[in-house]
């Protein structure tokens, strides 16, 4: 009769050896394996595709590291720590400054223009809900990639007076795409690689800037082995080779199904400046948008040209039908930047 007590703390003891010791193994096992590939891309880069794979998500791998090396610390597990150690420096060193607040410094005399970027999903026909948000946004241009002829008639009629400059291009697919402006849109071009792709020229007040509305194919194709970034790439070079004869200030905005740990970001980053990386706060993760406010990961940005300096940068808070949520960036330029 009086065992019980006395086996309930013996019982107590082997379950927590348990748990630690599952802990011991699954966090060593995660450290080492991380830091093992961390130490492969720095080797091989993407000249590997296993490596190019895991590094278009490479943010997921490291996010564990900044709870697990402080939780091992406090369990007086300084080896274990250890193990996270590389993990953790990467992501702080990676993104650690997009949680600090930054307030850039913008000249009184500079022209603002804000824009919206919003892949719309093929099959949304939510007009009523993408609407809202835009309006809501209210930016001076809005980018749109996904563009259905559905949506694309529902624009014409409901936001023509808010936006009387209009270029759309539908599509019943992925390749639609459409720029609606506030300034007049001239010189308005539209091709096919593998998605669809837009370049126009917007008179601001006098000026002209160049906009590029892209929309690169996600590496995932079946028909090439799966995961293939070749296409990807060829899209991306295939806008930048277009940008490099414009002597206007440059956006280019869109879905770029990349995130920014890719080679594919590296080509457009070492000319353009980031927007949402410049001024936004947090990861700003962008999709996927399955209605639980879990995203995984940043693949909608805005590119820009020195011209402009990032004022502003948001992801915005919902959807509207899609699997993407906007993102709003407002940026200044005029003489002296």
């Amino acid at each position: 009769m009086n065992s019980e007590p006395a086996t309930q703390p013996a019982a107590l003891y082997s379950l927590r050896r348990v748990l630690m010791n599952l802990y011991v193994a699954m966090t060593g096992a995660y450290g080492l394996s991380v830091s093992g590939f961390l130490l492969l891309r720095a080797l091989v880069g993407e000249s590997s595709k296993i490596v190019t794979l895991f590094n278009n998500y490479i943010h997921l791998l490291l996010i564990p590291a900044i709870v697990l090396l402080p939780l091992s610390l406090l369990l007086r597990r300084p080896r274990l720590a250890l193990t996270q150690a590389a993990p953790a420096a990467v992501f702080l060193a990676t993104y650690g400054l997009m949680f600090w607040p930054r307030v850039p410094q913008i000249a009184p005399d500079k022209t603002r223009i804000s824009l919206l970027s919003y892949n719309l999903n093929k099959n949304n026909a939510s007009a009523d809900a993408v609407i809202a948000i835009i309006r809501d946004a209210n930016a001076d241009v809005v980018a749109l990639q996904e563009l259905n002829p559905v949506l694309a008639a529902a624009f014409d009629t409901e936001l023509a007076d808010v936006y009387p400059y209009r270029a759309f291009h539908p599509d019943e697919s992925y390749p639609g795409q459409g720029i609606m402006s506030r300034y007049p849109i001239h010189d308005d071009s539209y091709w096919k690689i593998n998605l669809g792709h837009q370049r126009a020229q917007i008179d601001v007040n006098g000026s002209t800037i160049t906009l590029y509305n892209t929309h690169p194919v996600h590496p995932f194709i079946r028909e090439h082995g799966f995961f293939d970034p070749a296409l990807r790439t060829a899209e991306i070079e295939d806008v930048l080779a277009r940008a490099a004869h414009d002597s206007t200030p440059i956006l280019i905005a869109g879905d770029f199904n990349m995130t920014d740990q890719t080679g594919d970001y590296q080509r457009i980053a070492a000319q353009f400046g980031d927007s949402y990386r410049e001024v936004g706060w947090g990861l700003g993760f962008s999709f996927p948008d399955l209605g639980q406010q879990i995203l995984l990961a940043r693949i909608d940005y805005v590119f820009h040209s020195r011209d402009f300096q990032a004022v502003e940068a948001r992801v915005w808070p919902t959807s509207g039908g899609s699997d993407h949520r906007p993102l709003f960036v407002t940026l200044a330029y005029g003489a002296g930047l």
